[in-house]
């Protein structure tokens, strides 16, 4: 079975209370735009707050990569029908920081090429990003959504 892999991957940080987040509606912020372009429009809106790890915002954009997936004709990749993979979020900043849930989202892509048919491609980006500047940030200014449209969002 010749299989690409597409990977995306949530960092290992301390997440913030994830709060209850209605997801922004993709088609009203994406309107008129396409590919690449219209998925960055997306992951860095203010209203993903920064795609922290375990937040509601990185669980929109979770959302969002999946249903990308879907369009695209992948197959859900995450062992239980579904795209997704959650994992225990550890802080290696803090050992003693609360932990959260953080979800990868796996898309395959089953290849045709009978001479490659054993062959795998992983390809990985991650899709959180920095939140509020809680930790990881370099701006001295408290408190600002860190959108990271620059930061494997456009990967």
């Amino acid at each position: 079975m010749n299989r690409i892999c597409v990977l995306t991957l949530a960092a290992i940080v301390p997440p913030l209370g994830a709060q209850a987040q209605t997801c922004p509606d993709a088609a009203t912020l994406t309107r008129g735009l396409s590919g690449p372009v219209a998925t960055v429009r997306f992951l860095a809106d203010d209203a993903l707050q920064g795609r922290l790890s375990g937040s509601a915002g990185e669980r929109c954009a979770g959302d969002f990569i999946a249903a990308r997936f879907r369009q695209l004709g992948l197959k859900p990749g995450g062992g239980d029908g579904s795209f997704f993979q959650s994992f225990t979020l550890a802080s290696i900043l803090n050992p003693h920081a609360t932990g959260g849930t953080g979800r990868n989202v796996i898309g395959l892509l089953e290849g045709s090429h009978p001479t490659l048919k054993q062959e795998w491609i992983v390809i990985g980006a991650h899709y959180d990003h920095l939140g509020h500047g809680e930790f990881g940030s370099m701006s001295a200014e408290k408190n600002l959504i860190h959108n990271g449209a620059d930061d494997n969002a456009s990967g």
